[in-house]
């Protein structure tokens, strides 16, 4: 019958004392990272200007509305609504920017664009399509603004910032892996309670 050494000492495993696994104890680390990429991941969205919208509908030859009453702050948006042959635009008439361009220029629309335009200062602004302003329904159109004056946003409709997504993204799911990872490799290198005996201190 086999013997183990007396010199030889079975392993003992330290107790576990309600010890948690590691992926528990990493799991408030993990909910701390994704809670602090929530707002960075938020910042990245697009964000509409909140306001008024008026619609314009130009078919055929024609603008549809061609006189519209807005208060400062509303987006008017002209949709080319018609399958037509002719193109159109939508082109300020003694409005201008502060570089002397029209300040409503939507440049040629085709069947089915659309140009907007947020108004923040009252005022009349008059338009017509540059292409037909001989044609009466496409001349002397105006928008009336009426109202106190509104301070535009910085920036409209920012774009997202897919690359701070993507960099959240990736260091919440790397994280996710090297915790699962360290866990997995733990458990494999367990040793056992007890230490096998040694062939050269057995006894007969």
């Amino acid at each position: 019958m086999l013997r183990s050494s007396p010199n030889q000492k079975p392993l003992r495993r330290s107790p576990n004392n309600g010890a948690r696994p590691l992926f528990l104890k990493t799991l408030p680390l993990l909910l701390t990272l994704v809670i602090a990429f929530i707002p960075l991941i938020q910042t990245g969205s697009i964000s509409a200007h909140a306001s008024g919208q008026a619609n314009v509908a130009i078919i055929d030859n024609k603008f549809l509305l061609k006189h519209v009453n807005v208060t400062t702050g509303t987006t008017v948006i002209w949709t080319y609504a018609s399958n037509w042959s002719s193109l159109h635009t939508v082109t300020s008439v003694g409005n201008t920017t502060q570089g002397g361009s029209p300040l409503l220029s939507s440049g040629t629309l085709h069947p089915g664009q659309s140009y907007s335009y947020t108004f923040y200062q009252p005022g009349l602004y008059t338009y017509q399509c540059s292409y037909h302003f001989t044609i009466p329904a496409m001349s002397n159109a105006w928008v009336n603004v009426t109202g106190s004056p509104v301070t535009p946003p910085p920036t409209q409709n920012p774009p997202p910032d897919y690359t701070l997504i993507t960099v959240a993204a990736i260091t919440v799911a790397a994280v996710i892996a090297a915790t699962l990872a360290l866990f997995v490799r733990k458990k494999k290198r367990r040793p056992s309670s007890v230490a096998p005996t040694s062939p050269k201190n057995a006894k007969p």
